[in-house]
């Protein structure tokens, strides 16, 4: 008896630069931010196509001056696309 599973691909590579861009362009100076390697965030893969992206970055505030921040985000993979679900800095 043969059972049929099929291997879903991990996409957790592409779940973490999804995020970063989409992070990104909601900085102010978005071409100031630098992101560490993906390697070095938390990129858990979850049910549906969705994984939870926990990391860090520095990135220039509204005043030019370059600030730390942590941040968690879920994005699915769905029909193509990546969306962003949920999304908070913290502190």
């Amino acid at each position: 008896m043969t059972v049929n599973v099929a291997q879903k691909k991990d996409r957790s590579d592409e779940a973490y630069l999804a995020a970063v861009e989409m992070i990104r362009q909601s900085l102010n100076d978005p071409y100031s931010a630098k992101f560490p390697a993906s390697r070095k965030a938390k990129i858990l893969p979850m049910r549906n196509d969705k994984y939870r992206v926990a990391g860090n970055f520095r990135a220039k505030n509204k005043f030019g001056a370059y600030v730390f921040k942590r941040y968690v985000a879920v994005v699915r993979y769905e029909s193509g696309e990546w969306a962003m679900l949920e999304f908070e800095f913290q502190d």
